[in-house]
């Protein structure tokens, strides 16, 4: 059995799912001030080598060869489940493209700690989870959830890695020391 994150040695993906949750600011904070709404985002870094070919986040939902998708970019976690959605049909993806990382931000500039019950999770096409972030105690704005990467075949490792982005592309230098 695989430890969590990781994959069989000969096990190799096809596809995966991430799924990102949030619950939306209510009410007031205890001295009354009011909450700001929380957006968190979803996204996936394509490259090749140490060199982002593409990002598939909220302004750009599929990738250049339909192979990546975010399903939706929800402003305010209003949604039952998860509230964004990446799939990745890694059988599909350009061959120049060696890494996927998968990061999550917080576009209104909230910690996660200051989200309720901010969730990352991360399946294979059966549902078996490869990576589940509880974000909830995390002081940071941004994290690398995990990287799928091509050697013969797609793998995938849970990063964890907490970053401070509130935008994709603030998160790429982060990406370098993980490749």
């Amino acid at each position: 059995m695989a430890e969590q994150g990781r994959t069989e040695p000969n096990t190799a993906l096809e596809f995966a799912r991430v799924g990102l949750s949030w619950d939306p600011a209510h009410g007031r904070r205890w001295y009354g001030a009011r909450r700001a709404a929380v957006d968190l985002n979803l996204a996936a870094v394509l490259l090749r080598g140490a060199d982002a070919v593409e990002v598939v986040y909220h302004q750009q939902l599929i990738s250049a060869d339909g192979a990546v998708r975010l399903l939706g970019d929800s402003v305010n976690g209003e949604d039952e489940g998860d509230d964004e959605i990446i799939t990745l049909d890694l059988s599909r993806i350009r061959p120049e493209v060696d890494t996927v990382a998968v990061l999550v931000t917080c576009y209104s500039g909230q910690t996660f700690a200051d989200v309720d019950h901010p969730r990352c999770r991360i399946v294979d096409a059966v549902g078996t989870a490869l990576a589940d972030h509880d974000l909830s105690t995390r002081g940071e704005t941004g994290l690398i959830a995990g990287i799928f990467r091509r050697g013969d075949e797609w793998t995938f490792r849970a990063a964890d890695t907490a970053i401070t982005a509130a935008h994709p592309v603030e998160a790429l230098p982060y990406l370098t020391p993980l490749l």
